[in-house]
């Protein structure tokens, strides 16, 4: 028996685990899950990572350079010891045999003067982090739209599915109706097929939708990172908040001063200007220091060589000019602020783009406002027609064929309404 209990509870969990679970969200909640869960900004992430990290590694360029360096040499001991005789001093060994040799170094250079190479390739990585960083906003703001138009366009497919089952419900009306006439003598049999085809096509049209529905949630599932199961719907206070009401001037200045993809691509044009200034180190020398501290044995500045362990150092500094770069460096000047050109015409461009964008938005979201008045004008003058048709049919006036165009006009203004 507790077997039995067994099963049935692991087969109800079985079951519960594969059928559809509904949520309820907000558009806030669902702009935030698909934030959260975007793949695309943990890759912007990433790669803002990687240009903070070249900005590290241009702060290091600053850092002197120190090195350790240590050495073990064992000699042959075939070499005869050159000896002379100095009248006086006795017998001297000029080159003692010394077998085993340690050479120990510890060196630190430095770049006093590069022509402000490491300076300017600072600058460079500083910019083109920004630009990554902005790069990102604008990838966050596009996952926003994203989300944003897959909430709405599931929201229109829901609220389409409503209308066309409210206006299957009354097809169902209208066929009993007349099948009741038809039973009673007072309508025509091609009055019942054609009421049976009406919701037909309203049978075909639910299908449609429901199939946009299914790929407009399975999207949005994706999107914001859940189960591919989860049926969603959505507050519908929170899809409609006041819009802010401004001319179109207001919006496009707006949007230029507060895109993200202009702000990058003035930024990038701020890299390649920093790219003139660094072809232009080619025209300078290069200043460079260094000293060096030795722990040899034997010490090589000691004379005569000694078996021990003795510590010197030395201490310079070393001017180097490729005087060749001085005619070389004029190609890549060149190139460079050809770059600087570039880049700023493409700023250019995308601001041209963001003025079409939005003028073209804006004249579309006031025509959608336009629209919508005039169908929900038409709505009510379809409303009205219906009433008037469908008393006039009660009274033997007009023929069902009237009504069902009535409510086929009625269908038509309120599926205009649920997809503005």
């Amino acid at each position: 028996m507790n077997s039995f209990k067994t099963l049935t509870t692991i087969a109800i969990f079985a079951f519960a685990a594969g059928v559809a679970q509904a949520q309820k969200l907000t558009l806030d909640n669902a702009v935030q899950l698909a934030t959260n869960n975007s793949k695309q900004l943990k890759l912007a992430t990433a790669k803002v990572d990687a240009a903070d990290a070249k900005v590290d590694q241009n702060i290091n360029s600053f850092i002197p350079q120190v090195t350790l360096n240590a050495n073990y040499t064992r000699l042959s001991d075939n070499i005869e010891p050159f000896t002379i005789t100095i009248p006086g001093f006795g017998s001297q060994v000029l080159n003692p045999q010394i077998l085993n040799q340690f050479t120990n170094r510890l060196s630190i250079q430095s770049t006093l003067f590069g022509g402000l190479r490491n300076q300017n390739n600072l600058k460079t990585t500083q910019y083109l982090e920004a630009a990554a960083k902005l790069d990102a906003e604008k990838d966050a703001t596009d996952v926003r739209f994203n989300a944003i138009s897959a909430v709405l366009n599931l929201y229109k497919g829901q609220q389409t599915l409503k209308l066309v089952d409210e206006n299957l419900k009354l097809a169902d009306t209208r066929i009993t109706d007349v099948t009741n006439m038809y039973n009673a003598g007072t309508m025509l049999q091609n009055d019942v097929l054609r009421t049976a085809l009406n919701k037909s096509n309203l049978e075909i049209s639910k299908v449609d939708v429901e199939s946009g529905i299914s790929t407009a949630n399975y999207n949005i599932n994706i999107l914001l990172g859940q189960g591919e199961t989860v049926v969603n719907s959505f507050d519908e206070a929170s899809l409609f908040p006041p819009a802010e009401q401004k001319p179109a001037d207001a919006w496009i200045k707006d949007a230029i001063a507060n895109r993200s993809d202009k702000k990058a691509a003035d930024t990038r044009s701020l890299v390649y200007q920093a790219g003139v200034k660094n072809a232009r180190t080619g025209y300078m020398p290069t200043l460079t220091a260094g000293f060096n501290y030795y722990y040899n044995n034997p010490n090589q500045r000691i004379f005569p060589q000694q078996d021990a362990f003795k510590a010197t150092w030395d201490l310079g500094a070393t001017l180097s000019w490729n005087l060749t770069s001085l005619y070389s460096s004029g190609a890549l000047v060149r190139e460079a602020k050809q770059n600087v050109i570039q880049s700023q015409l493409t700023s250019t461009i995308i601001e041209d783009g963001i003025k079409m964008e939005v003028n073209g938005n804006y004249n579309a979201y006031s025509v959608s406002k336009a629209k919508i008045d005039l169908a929900q004008k038409a709505l009510d003058q379809a409303i009205e027609n219906q009433r008037v048709v469908k008393n006039r049919v009660d009274g033997g006036i007009n023929l069902q064929t009237d009504l069902l165009d009535a409510d086929a006009f009625v269908f038509q203004g309120t599926d205009k309404l649920a997809k503005r």
